[in-house]
């Protein structure tokens, strides 16, 4: 069998496995579109995807193939989703989405990733009807890199939750007392009390605390019931002699 019969056999197996996904170009060269489903993930935490992502494969062959590696070019295109049910979300519900983070996506560094670890495998199955193999595995390799990113997103998250989460917790563990702050705090307290207590006239220009209007009150009292025993023991005495 010739090389060309080969790549007409591969082509027509290829179209049985990928019945939607394969779009020929011409009878060398063809695309497959692999879908990237997303891992499972804790929906508390990402938002319900919106958008699916898919790999597309072009594939040209060379005139040797499968005795060469054939032409390879990885791409990522986006599916929308059907889903629009999120217009109809009660309060609730959108409040719950406002808190939750976006799916994360591949880009352009995980597709310059997956183009040569594509190119490795053609060159992994040189001789070899290969194009099955490398789809398998690129959509294998997208969803990995996939998982990779949800994973970071999901420690991330974690990160942020128990940080947020020791800040609640120390506003109950108040701050631990020794001697030292302990004496330290006294001595703040009581420099704090003394210049409120000047500010409010409490002490006098040498320093000294002034008597306030009780103490001041009760000392004329007592003033007076000392004069007042006074006069009557002069009195009883004049009395007497």
């Amino acid at each position: 069998m010739d090389a060309k019969e080969e790549q007409a056999q591969e082509i027509e197996v290829l179209q049985s496995i990928y019945p939607d996904e394969l779009e020929l170009l011409s009878d060398s060269a063809f695309t497959i579109l692999l879908k990237i489903d997303p891992p499972a993930a804790d929906s508390l935490i990402f938002r319900p995807e919106t958008v699916q992502q898919a790999v597309v494969l072009r594939v040209e062959y060379s005139e040797t193939y499968p005795e060469t590696v054939p032409t390879l070019e990885v791409a990522l295109t986006t599916l929308e989703s059907d889903d629009d049910a999120g217009d109809d979300d009660d309060e609730d519900e959108k409040k719950k989405k406002a808190q939750q983070v976006e799916p994360p996506l591949l880009d352009s560094t995980d597709v310059a990733e997956l183009q040569a670890k594509a190119e490795a495998e053609a060159e992994e199955n040189v001789g070899l009807a290969s194009v099955f193999a490398i789809s398998s595995s690129l959509k294998d390799n997208a969803e990995s890199a996939l998982q990779a990113k949800y994973a970071a997103e999901q420690a991330a998250y974690d990160a942020r939750a128990a940080a947020q989460e020791e800040i609640e917790q120390a506003k109950f563990r108040g701050t631990a007392v020794s001697r030292e702050t302990f004496l330290e705090w006294r001595k703040r307290f009581r420099a704090e009390k003394d210049a409120e207590r000047r500010a409010a006239g409490e002490f006098d220009d040498d320093g000294k605390r002034r008597p306030t209007g009780r103490e001041i009150f009760e000392k004329g009292l007592a003033g007076s019931k000392a004069e007042d025993d006074e006069l009557a023991a002069g009195t009883a005495a004049l009395a007497v002699s």
